[in-house]
């Protein structure tokens, strides 16, 4: 498996890297199977699903399967997202009763990534967004993980701080449209909130681990 990661990552390296990678589950979610059937052909050997509950996924050396847990409704589901040549990897929508995110599949390797509804993968391919959503909540997390897989840093859409005059912690910057700039880092658009309508662009800047957005964000606190 080490062996054809690497190849994989070698493929990777040598294509340009002018553009950021992206998969998404948003024509998925909230929806149903019907919605799903369109995206298994994108599989390079079409995903499939052998019964109602059990989605199966070809890899280069074999099949994944995803199987729903009962409660049917409430348990685990999966439904099929789509392929990404240039990456190698299946994105598969995972929705629980606590969480909306998705379980990114290596083509190459049958290897499990961390994913989420959206994935964007930077232009160097060697670090990837991932946004998911807990059940109930506004907003999302948003992660951004190694390209193997491992946990670089976690934040969400917003920064909070303690309301007084609600008596709990809101949203005081609100973030929208990440992406990744031609030199890997993540950019998003920031904006004050409540009633700001301007905004700013604001970057992930890794300063010896420590994640921090760059230029610092004024926006004010409620008092």
């Amino acid at each position: 498996m080490r062996i054809a990661t690497l190849v994989a990552l070698a493929a990777l390296f040598s294509r340009s890297a002018s553009a950021q990678q992206t998969l998404s589950c948003e024509s998925v979610v909230g929806r149903t199977q019907v919605d799903e059937a369109p995206h298994l052909l994108e599989a390079p050997k079409a995903a499939s699903r052998p019964t109602e509950h059990r989605l199966a996924v070809p890899w280069a050396k074999g099949t994944r399967e995803f199987v729903d847990q009962p409660p049917y409704g409430e348990g685990d589901r999966y439904l099929y997202c789509g392929f990404n040549r240039e990456l190698g990897w299946h994105l598969i929508y995972k929705l629980d009763q606590f969480t909306a995110t998705g379980v990114i599949l290596d083509n190459a390797t049958g290897q499990y990534l961390p994913g989420g509804k959206v994935v964007i993968v930077a232009p160097n391919a060697l670090r990837y967004f991932a946004s998911f959503q807990s059940a109930g909540a506004a907003n999302e997390d948003w992660h951004i993980y190694a390209r193997t897989g491992g946990l670089l840093w976690k934040g969400r859409n917003d920064i909070r701080a303690f309301n007084p005059r609600l008596g709990f912690d809101a949203a005081f910057v609100e973030f929208s449209d990440p992406h990744w700039s031609a030199d890997n880092t993540l950019q998003v658009t920031a904006k004050c909130v409540p009633g700001g309508t301007a905004t700013f662009p604001v970057s992930l800047r890794n300063r010896g681990g420590d994640y921090t957005w760059s230029p610092t964000i004024t926006c004010p606190k409620a008092k």
